[in-house]
């Protein structure tokens, strides 16, 4: 079992507050939640947050959800996820993002199995579209990455001088087959992509988290893949 630190925030210069926009009568940032809470894997989910007060709708969001939440800095985002992973301890960490409203639930424990097996230090998944996936890695790898990393792309990326320095055992698995489509964008960072999210969402999402199958059965009718 694992963690999973939700990082979010409503200070979008692109898309601005788009976390909490509105799919179905419920904001973008349920259906990720949701989503994360299906894998069997996952037994805790975090929403880390910035302090700033523009952000205060997220705490609503995750008492209104049951979610811990922590805050931290907004522009250091290696140190706000670090802080979290302190404050609630596990061995294994799954690093999500707001921008991803469609995610395969099955998905973490592909991820979690690869690194439990190999005892890596990170895993990724290549292959899934862009905004599906999630990264997984130790708590000792984080705390690593926190003391070395040092450059403004690393501490805004988190990940970053994990997967570049060389200083990790980093691994990627490939995708399943039927979830294999890297040209499929399914991330949130435009009103485009916003639209996208909502057309899926409200043809899929209306009595439940469809299986990802799904979504890439979609996205071929739309002629997005």
């Amino acid at each position: 079992m694992a963690t999973v630190l939700l990082q979010a925030r409503m200070g979008s210069t692109r898309l601005p507050g788009k976390a909490l926009l509105p799919i179905l009568g419920k904001p973008m940032l349920h259906y990720t939640v949701e989503t994360l809470k299906l894998s069997p894997v996952v037994d805790r989910v975090v929403l880390v947050i910035p302090t700033n007060s523009a952000d205060d709708p997220l705490v609503e969001f995750s008492q209104e959800h049951s979610l811990d939440c922590f805050r931290g800095s907004e522009e250091n985002v290696l140190d706000r996820l670090y802080q979290a992973a302190l404050q609630y301890k596990d061995s294994y960490y799954f690093r999500a993002t707001g921008d991803n409203p469609i995610l395969d639930y099955r998905h973490p424990q592909r991820l979690l199995d690869h690194l439990k097996k190999t005892r890596c230090d990170y895993t990724g998944e290549k292959g899934m579209p862009l905004g599906s996936a999630v990264e997984a890695f130790t708590i000792g790898t984080l705390g690593k990455c926190y003391k070395e990393a040092t450059s403004e792309s690393d501490l805004e990326h988190v990940t970053l001088y994990i997967k570049q320095s060389g200083r990790f055992n980093a691994q990627y698995i490939d995708a399943p087959k039927e979830c294999f489509f890297p040209q499929l964008r399914l991330t949130v960072d435009y009103p485009e992509d916003f639209q996208r999210a909502t057309q899926i969402i409200e043809h899929l999402y209306r009595d439940k988290i469809p299986l990802f199958e799904e979504v890439i059965a979609f996205a071929k009718e739309q002629g997005w893949i």
